[in-house]
């Protein structure tokens, strides 16, 4: 291969940087501290009752929080996840362990089959990146539901 076509090849760059000094960062214990750092959220807070949103929060072997993001964002009864990008990110934070949590803007917080099955693939796909999945958790504006507590993963 000649030289000058590698510069048409596309080059990828991985690195995370963190703005949060590691004793700084959030820990997580319990389902009530995925509602809270969720719900305060800007575009969740904005957007709760509104349109779905789905966010995946990144942690490390201590669980505290890496990182949140947001994976998707649908209409009023659903959105769609890519799980490629919600691994994507996982893996390039390194990430210890998982939890993905969206909200229902009915305000209904019975987990839905489609709920179900998406946090039982991303459990499969966590398993096989010896990434711990530790919870899905539904959330409203007034309370939440967690998968881990009611024995559903």
């Amino acid at each position: 291969m000649e030289a000058q076509n590698l510069s048409q090849v596309s080059e990828i760059k991985l690195c995370y940087h963190s703005k949060v000094k590691a004793s700084q960062r959030k820990q997580i214990a319990t389902a009530s501290d995925v509602y809270d750092i969720v719900k305060n959220i800007p575009e969740m807070a904005q957007n709760i009752e509104y349109k779905e949103l789905f966010y995946i929060l990144y942690l490390n072997q201590a669980n505290r929080v890496l990182s949140a993001l947001k994976v998707s964002e649908g209409g009023t009864c659903s959105t769609v996840v890519d799980i490629k990008h919600l691994m994507q990110g996982a893996i390039l934070q390194n990430a210890q362990a998982i939890i993905i949590c969206h909200n229902h803007p009915s305000g209904n917080l019975i987990a839905s089959q489609n709920d179900i099955n998406m946090a039982r693939k991303i459990k499969t796909i966590c398993d096989f990146f010896t990434i711990q999945f530790l919870d899905s958790v539904i959330i409203s504006s007034e309370n939440y539901y967690s998968f881990a507590v009611n024995g559903l993963i």
